[in-house]
C-alpha cells in the first residue's frame, strides 16, 4: 500500500487525507490533536485505505523526526508529503525535507500556505533531493474548497 504523509492533517487538510484513504493509500496524519485524527479514522473505516494517526507537536522538530522515522519503518517511505505548517514553525519544514531527503529522495513535498501573499521558496529547497512546491490557498476560503484546490493542484 502506498504511503502518503500529511502534516497538519486534522484541520484544513482533512478532506485531502480522506481522499487519499479513499484511493486505497496508507495516510499518516500528523497533528497535535489526537482526538481529531481519531475522528478521521472512524470516518474512513470503510475506505480501501488507512488513516494512521500520529499525534505529535510538529513544532518540536526532534519529536517529529522520531515519529516520521517510525512511520517510514512501518509503512515505507512516503510517495507524497503534504504539509500545512504554521508560519512560526519554519524549522519544521526543513526537518520534514531532510527526512524526505534521507528516506524518500526525489519525492514531492507540497507546502500548503494559507496566507494572502506568497512565501519565498526556502533556501534549503534547492540543497536537498526533494521536489518542493508551494500551494497558496489564501486564508479566507473554507476547508472543502481548500481540499479541492490542493487536490486539483496535485
Amino acid at each position: 500500500m502506498e504511503h502518503v504523509l500529511v502534516i497538519g492533517g486534522s484541520g484544513i487538510l482533512r478532506g485531502v487525507c480522506r481522499h487519499f484513504a479513499g484511493e486505497g493509500k496508507a495516510v499518516s496524519v500528523i497533528a497535535r490533536s489526537k482526538e481529531r485524527i481519531i475522528e478521521m479514522v472512524a470516518e474512513t473505516q470503510k475506505s480501501p485505505g488507512l488513516i494512521i494517526p500520529i499525534a505529535v507537536d510538529y513544532t518540536q522538530a526532534d519529536d517529529l523526526r522520531d515519529k516520521l522515522d517510525e512511520a517510514a519503518a512501518h509503512l515505507g517511505p512516503p510517495i507524497l508529503t503534504i504539509c500545512r505548517i504554521a508560519p512560526d514553525a519554519a524549522p519544521t519544514r526543513k526537518a520534514v525535507a531532510e527526512f524526505l531527503n534521507d528516506n524518500a529522495a526525489g519525492t514531492q513535498m507540497i507546502d500548503v500556505i494559507c496566507e494572502e501573499s506568497p512565501n519565498v521558496k526556502p533556501e534549503w529547497a534547492d540543497e536537498l533531493d526533494v521536489v518542493y512546491c508551494q500551494i497558496i490557498v489564501g486564508s479566507s476560503i473554507e476547508e472543502n474548497e481548500i481540499s479541492a484546490k490542493i487536490l486539483d493542484a496535485i
